[in-house]
């Protein structure tokens, strides 16, 4: 399994001490995205894409609402 760490950081212990473990990195995305930014995203992560412009009628979260939905989307990711 390789290490994703940002360039000039020294490796976190703890990162070293846990790597027998898998961890699902889980995005919500509630943004219209397309393209190779949003591709590689894809890649990168499990993606949740639920963009509020094509909701009917138009849906924007309100601070409640956005926690709750992570929450919901965090505890599907085990």
């Amino acid at each position: 399994m390789s290490q994703r760490r940002a360039v000039g950081l020294e490796p976190d212990k703890h990162i070293a001490q846990t790597q027998h473990m898998a961890f699902a990195t889980r995005a919500l995305v509630t943004a219209p995205l397309r393209g190779a930014g949003f591709d590689k995203l894809r890649r990168l992560l499990d993606v949740v894409y639920d963009p509020w412009i094509e909701a009917a009628p138009l849906r924007i979260y309100t601070p409640e609402q956005l926690a709750d939905r992570v929450r919901a989307e965090a505890s599907t990711c085990w």
